[in-house]
């Protein structure tokens, strides 16, 4: 026979099953102890289906698809054909909608109809899937239970799994899939939280969306917010929304920084330093004396690979320049870095490889490969699970064919940062008590944005203190200051005096800023130039 039958195994690995989670995050070995229809030969097909795995809860139903090369299955002619005793589901994931036939009706099905979701979203040989096993399709309720036939064909013409016919897949009310427990509490008060959020075209701004962002926002209460799609207002404008308005952070002293036409972040953290790298966002906060390197992105969207490309290659040369010594900004060995942001990383795989191991697309232009991690094991990736959730997902639409995905990451240098915990927050995810435990509605995240908030919380590995001269275009002195404050004659900007409670207290056009008649105690110097903004603590002595 040119397959191998499917074979759910006895009820002795059933047992071992219910102890076990299969987790849609990337990484397939949770499967490995469930047994696989496999597909021996393709007939010459252009594309080759190789194997197939299904397993169910009581909620869902999960497959793990494995092809005989790489593809993108949001743009593949693959179907999915389920059959029970009343209806029949063919769902194609390249249109991103499927149809549901019974009893001579014929109904358009989409992806939250079934509460489908894929993993990953970028190119790969191996896929995994969830579906409810519950649907409400308008007045009707449609059930995946006893016993149905599943197949999954290439096109109409191509190679399938089975090779003909159907598989018959029985469920097992027995099986209890792991979820792993969720909690927003930070392991340890000093961890350090950073939450990434993707804010759908300054929607935060939109008087109908301002209940739901309160709460949220609330309720993680970050240290350091990266928020992309802030195009039409400035980052103090932000900063006075969520403080004044939100009342959704905690604190007086707050530092602000906008850079590339939509990224901004707000800090618990004095930013030291601040640039654009082809459209993304370069900052350097001081951390309680540790300088540490965040790199706030918005890479470009949809189908421009070569792009996002570009952009990556970008900031790749940065960080090696920066280690060099070439760039306005000296990154000294051992500092931490985190990269997050939204990466839209739907299109070639490799891209995301490039980003945490340093291996540049354009090494004639920008130059040669290099480890962003100072232990040589590039970048780790964060992988938060969804709360409450054994899928990872940062992304969903009711509107758009693409199911959802994990779009928004966070990358560290795991050399000196460690993950304490980690989650995306999706209120419709969480239980009636979690929601009143938190002050959340069940469709906050929906109304805030099509994206959810990524957290995660850091235990610096490293106590080392860093000079806080080294992130600069031009070093202030004296420090303490006792009437003036100059800098390097080769500085050309603004320089701006900022007391404890953000207000503007002197300004100068030149290297010299005077400081008579000023209150003693620690104030902000913020350095800007054209392409370029810095932040010296100045500790002032009357």
């Amino acid at each position: 026979m040119k397959y191998l039958i499917f074979l759910l195994l006895s009820s002795c690995l059933s047992t071992a099953i219910s102890a076990q989670s299969i987790i849609l995050d990337e990484e397939f070995e949770d499967w490995s102890g469930i047994a696989s229809l496999l597909d021996v030969g393709d007939n010459g097909t252009s594309l080759g289906l190789e194997s197939l795995a299904i397993i169910n809860d009581q909620g869902y139903i999960y497959f793990k698809v494995e092809f005989d090369r790489e593809i993108n299955l949001q743009s593949e002619n693959i179907n999915l054909n389920i059959e029970t005793q009343d209806f029949r589901l063919q769902y194609n994931f390249g249109d991103g909608e499927g149809r549901l036939f019974r009893s001579g009706i014929v109904s358009e099905v989409n992806h939250p109809d079934i509460s489908l979701i894929t993993s990953p979203t970028v190119t790969s040989t191996v896929f995994e899937m969830r579906l409810a096993r519950r649907w409400n399709i308008g007045s009707n309720v449609f059930n995946l239970e006893g016993t149905i036939d599943i197949n999954i064909r290439h096109g109409n013409n191509g190679d399938r799994i089975p090779d003909s016919g159907a598989l018959d897949y029985t469920f097992d009310e027995s099986i209890e899939l792991e979820r792993l427990p969720y909690s927003a509490e930070k392991v340890n008060e000093s961890d350090l939280r950073i939450c990434s959020y993707n804010v759908l075209r300054d929607q935060i701004f939109e008087s109908e969306s301002r209940s739901a962002y309160t709460r949220l926002l609330s309720h993680i209460n970050a240290d350091i917010y990266c928020f992309q799609e802030i195009y039409d207002h400035t980052s103090e404008q932000l900063l006075n929304r969520l403080f004044n308005v939100f009342g959704a952070l905690e604190g007086t002293e707050w530092h602000h920084s906008k850079r590339g036409s939509d990224l901004i972040v707000l800090s618990k953290y004095p930013i030291l330093f601040a640039r654009e790298i082809s459209g993304n966002g370069v900052f350097v906060l001081d951390k309680d004396g540790q300088e540490m390197v965040l790199i706030n992105i918005h890479l470009a969207c949809c189908e421009q690979d070569r792009n996002r490309e570009e952009e990556i290659d970008a900031l790749l040369r940065f960080l090696r320049e920066a280690r060099l010594g070439n760039e306005n900004y000296d990154l000294k060995e051992g500092t931490p870095i985190i990269i997050t942001g939204d990466t839209n990383f739907v299109g070639n795989a490799d891209q995301l490889e490039a980003l945490t191991k340093g291996d540049i697309f354009n090494n004639d232009f920008y130059g040669e490969d290099f480890q962003p991690d100072w232990d040589e094991d590039g970048l780790a990736d964060v992988k938060p699970l969804t709360a409450n959730t054994n899928v990872s997902y940062t992304w969903f639409s009711n509107f758009s064919g693409f199911s959802p995905g994990r779009l928004d990451f966070v990358f560290y240098t795991d050399s000196q940062i460690e993950k304490q915990n980690a989650f995306v927050l999706d209120t419709r995810a969480l239980t009636s008590q979690q929601l009143n435990e938190n002050n959340l509605e069940f469709l906050d995240s929906n109304l805030a944005s099509d994206h959810r908030p990524v957290i995660a919380d850091f235990k610096f590995l490293t106590t080392s203190t860093t000079d806080q001269g080294s992130a600069q275009l031009a070093l202030p002195y004296p420090n303490p200051s006792q009437g003036t404050i100059s800098v390097q004659s080769e500085f050309n900007g603004v320089l701006e005096l900022i007391n404890l409670s953000g207000q503007i207290v002197a300004s100068s056009h030149t290297s010299q800023l005077s400081t008579i008649g000023l209150d003693s105690g620690v104030y902000l110097l913020k350095m800007k130039s054209k392409s370029t903004e810095v932040h010296h603590r100045i500790v002032i002595n009357p």
